[in-house]
């Protein structure tokens, strides 16, 4: 995704009409750019503005993800009911974010078996980051999780994670 936009890219990623979108620049509720006679936008600042309007509050998400892909896409769908979401690819790095930012949700990535979720959830509630877990599991592994569901809050979601279940998850927290 890119970091700025034009009017019709912004326009589509706000799912509002570039007519709309002309409106409140030239009104400068949402900042932008001139330059070389077309309009430019910030990635972060149109996420900035739909968050300051957001009647509901914005959660921090952090989504646990080895492949590049699918972090990506998983970050792209958060992003849209979230102005901070940030991505982990092991467990290591994940901590470390967690640590930081204090998320409300953390999406986990259960490898096949489960291996290192629970030492990962374990590690997670020593530091007292009281996040939210959402784990993402294979059909198979939903057993592996039983533990870290003990360690709770904890969700499960089945691989691969659809765009309305990721969603569904963030508007539950929001409340």
């Amino acid at each position: 995704m890119p970091a700025h936009f034009n009017i019709r890219e912004a326009a589509e990623y706000l799912g509002i009409s570039p007519h709309t979108l002309y409106k409140l620049v030239e009104r400068r509720q949402v900042p932008a750019a001139k330059i070389g006679g077309s309009w430019r936008l910030s990635k972060a600042a149109l996420d900035e503005f739909v968050a300051s309007r957001s009647a509901v509050a914005s959660p921090r998400v952090l989504i646990v993800e080895p492949h590049p892909g699918e972090r990506r896409r998983l970050s792209e769908i958060a992003g849209r009911r979230s102005h901070m979401v940030e991505a982990a690819t092991d467990y290591e790095e994940a901590h470390r974010l967690a640590g930081e930012l204090k998320p409300d949700i953390v999406f986990v990535s259960v490898p096949r078996g489960g291996g290192g979720t629970i030492d990962f959830m374990r590690k997670l509630r020593a530091a007292e980051v009281n996040s939210r877990v959402a784990l993402m599991v294979d059909r198979d592994d939903i057993a592996a999780v039983a533990e870290a569901i003990g360690m709770g809050p904890v969700l499960v979601l089945r691989r691969p994670v659809e765009r309305e279940d990721l969603l569904s998850v963030l508007t539950l927290i929001s409340k």
